[in-house]
């Protein structure tokens, strides 16, 4: 353990240097704690929670892609919470983010000592049990092992008196991150909103039309959840689509004939493609492919506690708020589908390769979470960071073989271009949802994290 810095001579002369800085400057926070830095630690108390989180997605009734991405957002958060004041010249996200004010999160006593992991598992089992309250009975017992197997073995790492520390602040923090979480009226308990009874569609040929026994859409007022980002939806909005025409001539027109003969070439690759990005109910979900190809680099990088605490806390408010922005544009333009559009207009007999999903067409969601998502990795990782992605590598479904990428962006586009090979989504949908996603990507990297 490091001895604290007013026990020591040379402490007591940094100390008094530091109280000659101006007022406002914070780099003198972390040195009054008798803690070892969140950066000692390894990963593994925030990345066993989220793979819990992506098994959880696939069996916990409601849970759609909004919602998924909600969850690994505040759990983002809250991770990141945790460390924060074990992770030297960091910031707090209290105050930046929205319905987040300074002194709504607990602050750790400055002359005690934590166990920064502790503190994580003390929040985060009471996060995703919040976020998770209707899992299945299995799930349940899952989060309750899990908390529990955590716990016993930190407990053995550190003296009694600290773990309970550690894990009382941990729980009260969690506390506070659950009561800010309710607040989002939308999103809160969103498992329970996917098809609204009260939502009425509008009508006209170009507007969203079901095209299977799901007549409701699914979340139509999810463009109106909270996000991350203050007023992040309304800055990432994309231009509107092309103007609706069923004319040949028509750059419209020819939008759905580039989905109708999208297979014709080399239609293997391309099945394969979009059977590997389609994530579809049952599975971890789009925002979940994202957060598992970055726990892949946490673990092959071997990134610190701080450090997956941060690009967790960014990439889980990255596909969040990306939904968001993609929901919001969704319902504001209601496009109907190329299935409905090629069936009315070119082939009665045509299908697309996957179900078509229950809600408009513009932008893709599948193409915005991925482009918010290489934003946040290449941020962190690099541009040009070559990478494999495992995801679906247990499945035996699909082709779930590895994929390399050249970088971020190389994923996020075949993540895009998926949706058009498996007939769902239009090149436009595919080409503005991943450039919204960018701008979301973006926002998020303003927050001041340092």
């Amino acid at each position: 353990m490091k001895t604290h810095l007013i026990r020591s001579l040379g402490g007591l002369l940094l100390l008094s240097s530091l109280l000659l800085l101006p007022v406002g400057c914070n780099d003198d926070r972390d040195l009054f704690y008798d803690s070892p830095q969140a950066s000692n630690y390894a990963s593994e108390s925030i990345t066993e929670w989220f793979d819990l989180a992506l098994d959880l997605i696939k069996t916990t009734p409601g849970v759609s892609p909004p919602v998924a991405a909600r969850a690994l957002g505040y759990m983002g958060v809250t991770a990141y919470e945790a460390v924060a004041p074990g992770f030297p010249g960091h910031n707090s996200l209290a105050g930046q983010l929205t319905d987040l004010q300074p002194g709504d999160l607990p602050a750790p006593d400055r002359e005690q000592q934590y166990h920064w992991p502790s503190v994580v598992n003390g929040a985060l089992a009471l996060v995703v049990e919040y976020l998770f309250f209707n899992a299945v009975p299995e799930g349940q017992y899952q989060i309750a092992i899990l908390n529990s197997r955590i716990e016993n073995r930190f407990r053995k790492e550190v003296d009694l008196l600290t773990h309970q520390r550690s894990l009382q602040h941990g729980k009260q923090l969690g506390e506070a991150i659950i009561s800010w979480a309710t607040q989002d009226t939308i999103g809160h308990q969103g498992q329970l909103k996917n098809f609204p009874t009260s939502y009425i569609r509008p009508t006209g040929p170009d507007k969203w039309t079901p095209t299977g026994s799901q007549v409701i859409p699914l979340q139509p007022y999810w463009g109106k959840a909270r996000t991350f980002v203050p007023n992040c939806a309304s800055m990432t909005q994309p231009p509107p689509p092309l103007t609706f025409s069923e004319i040949p001539s028509s750059a419209f027109y020819q939008e759905a004939m580039t989905v109708y003969t999208a297979l014709n070439e080399h239609a293997g690759e391309k099945k394969i493609i979009a059977e590997y990005w389609a994530d579809g109910g049952g599975t971890i979900t789009p925002p979940g492919h994202s957060v598992s190809i970055g726990l892949q680099l946490v673990r092959k990088e071997k990134l610190n506690l701080a450090e997956t605490a941060k690009l967790m806390a960014q990439l889980g408010m990255a596909v969040n708020d990306a939904f968001v922005s993609c929901w919001l544009c969704k319902f504001q333009f209601n496009l109907l589908r190329p299935q409905s559009y090629i069936q009315k207009y070119i082939d009665p007999s045509w299908s697309p390769l996957l179900p078509t999903p229950p809600f408009p067409e513009y932008t893709s969601g599948h193409s915005t979470q991925s482009g918010a998502a290489s934003v946040i990795l290449a941020a962190v990782f690099g541009e040009n960071f070559r990478f494999q992605d495992n995801t679906h590598l247990d499945r035996t479904d699909i082709n779930g073989r590895p994929r390399d990428f050249s970088s971020f962006q190389h994923a996020a586009q075949e993540a895009a271009v998926s949706r058009l090979y498996g007939g769902i989504h239009y090149p436009m949908g595919n080409e503005q949802g991943l450039s919204q996603g960018v701008s979301v990507g973006k926002e998020v990297l303003k927050l001041r994290f340092e």
